[in-house]
């Protein structure tokens, strides 16, 4: 064995890999074995995952129908790896929720990237911790891929998010119309999906490149759902005011009081 770790740091994300060597007759024994002792060691760390690489076709050890019930966590794909025939498994936790919250936002944000960010879309890029992890997983995505996803943003953080990963910065000039945005929220209400969102302060521009979107999704961790809103989040509804447009914003509203 030839084993390697390395655990969420800062914005480097990722995953541990370790890389064996092995043959037919032992394969499943010692899937058994490793999977039973990456559940001890993920329990303790701030990782997702862990990949096993087979340096040998996964049909050769007809393993393809009887996986799942052996190791019911693995998830298989084929790949190359230094030029050889290999096989991925990757060994996920059953529950992202139970190594904090932070993990439970990276697998809401990547699960956003990974089902709706596609090559060529025109991205909007939102606020907040849970989008840091989307960035990031989209910066993979776009070097493993070689994807081209032009990337607007809605706040300032978001901008420096995306220069800071390299990816491509567009603006509602040039991009006025948005395949999809994906940004967080505040608290999030069950039953109606009703939200609250702008408490980092980005609320008029959020709303603005969400206006413009084909599609928003909202990524969110669990800590954010309430069954009505307020229960969580005291800090009362965001409102932004913009100085420019204070005396028109005034006679709108005394015209509307008055009638």
């Amino acid at each position: 064995f030839r084993r390697s770790t390395s655990i969420t740091n800062g914005r480097n994300l990722r995953c541990p890999l370790s890389y064996f060597l092995i043959n037919n007759n032992t394969v499943i024994g010692v899937l058994k074995i490793l999977t039973f002792q990456l559940e001890k060691i993920l329990s303790k760390t701030r990782v997702l995952s862990t990949e096993f690489l087979l340096c040998r076709p996964l049909m050769q050890f007809g393993l393809s129908k009887s996986i799942n019930t052996v190791v019911g966590k693995l998830r298989l794909s084929s790949g190359k790896y230094f030029n050889m025939s290999a096989v991925s498994f990757t060994v996920g936790r059953k529950d992202c929720s139970t190594a904090g919250v932070d993990v439970s936002k990276m697998c809401a944000a990547h699960h956003a990237i990974d089902k709706h960010v596609k090559d060529g879309m025109i991205l909007g890029i939102g606020s907040g911790s849970t989008i840091v992890y989307g960035v990031q997983r989209l910066a993979q995505r776009m070097k493993d891929e070689n994807l081209s996803v032009v990337c607007v943003p809605t706040s300032y953080q978001a901008r420096q998010l995306i220069i800071d990963y390299k990816l491509t910065l567009g603006n509602l000039d040039t991009n006025p119309k948005i395949d999809c945005t994906i940004d967080g929220a505040d608290e999030i209400e069950v039953g109606t999906l009703t939200c609250i969102k702008g408490g980092g302060g980005c609320l008029t521009q959020e709303k603005i490149v969400a206006s413009c979107s084909e599609k928003l999704i909202i990524v969110a961790d669990g800590a954010k759902e309430v069954n009505c809103l307020g229960q969580k989040w005291k800090r009362g509804i965001p409102i932004e005011v913009i100085p420019m447009s204070c005396k028109p914003t005034q006679q709108k509203n005394r015209r509307k009081v008055w009638r």
